[in-house]
């Protein structure tokens, strides 16, 4: 029953990936790796890449609808999208090896993924991959995002600005109260921790179960009543 399962997901959310010409490089366990603009390359690699994340949220709710009429449980996802230059092309022993793609820019890629369960969303982006995508695309394409954090993940030097992407109808429930986010998370950044308390209550007096805002809120007490001297507006995260 596991495999029947598993494999009804799979189906779906890999028809999404190459109807929007990515290449699925692996299957671990329950997830899937993917990868765009190889072996040939593609300008737009990042708007598909963000179309078929956005794609697979929209899937997965017609899949949870399915499972409850099967008497099968409902799942969530996360979704980690990174873009830069990689390393492609066969890996692995001269008997055996795979045609996939190594280094820093997929590792970031692995630990956005990571981040979707500590924020509370289904899809968490690089600025890179928003950057990469045309303001008239987003538009045209109701591509919805939000700037959430500024991180240094695990392993990694550089700090990295993070966004989430949302489906146009978590975006219609949230955009009447955006503006207090944004300010919150400016007042954040500012390490103005009063501030971004007052307007994270207020935004979470309208979407309680927001998990940035939550994030965020918890932060900004903890640093409130632990003070540090150099906070930078960047958060280091101690896990994958």
């Amino acid at each position: 029953k596991l495999t029947q399962f598993l494999n009804r997901y799979l189906t779906r959310m890999t028809d999404i990936i190459l109807d929007q010409t990515g290449v699925v490089d692996k299957y671990i366990g329950d997830a899937i790796m993917a990868f765009w603009g190889a072996p040939l390359p593609d300008a737009h690699h990042a708007r598909r890449s963000l179309v078929s994340a956005i794609e697979m949220v929209e899937g997965l709710n017609v899949f949870n609808n399915e499972s409850v009429e099967k008497g099968d449980p409902e799942i969530a996802v996360g979704i980690g999208i990174n873009t830069g230059d990689v390393t492609i092309g066969n890996m692995g022993s001269e008997r055996r090896f795979d045609y996939t793609v190594l280094g820093d820019n997929v590792n970031l890629a692995s630990r956005l993924e990571g981040l979707t369960k500590t924020y509370g969303v289904a899809i968490i982006v690089s600025n890179t991959v928003w950057e990469s995508v045309p303001e008239q695309e987003k538009i045209h394409l109701r591509i919805y995002g939000r700037e959430i954090d500024r991180v240094q993940v695990k392993g990694k030097k550089q700090p990295v600005t993070i966004y989430e992407i949302m489906t146009p109808e978590q975006h219609q429930k949230l955009s009447p109260d955006l503006v207090t986010f944004d300010n919150a998370r400016t007042a954040y950044y500012a390490g103005n921790w009063d501030l971004a308390i007052e307007l994270l209550d207020e935004f979470l007096a309208r979407h309680a179960n927001d998990g940035p805002s939550t994030v965020l809120r918890e932060r900004c007490h903890g640093f409130k009543h632990r003070p540090t001297d150099n906070w930078q507006g960047v958060f280091e995260m101690t896990h994958k």
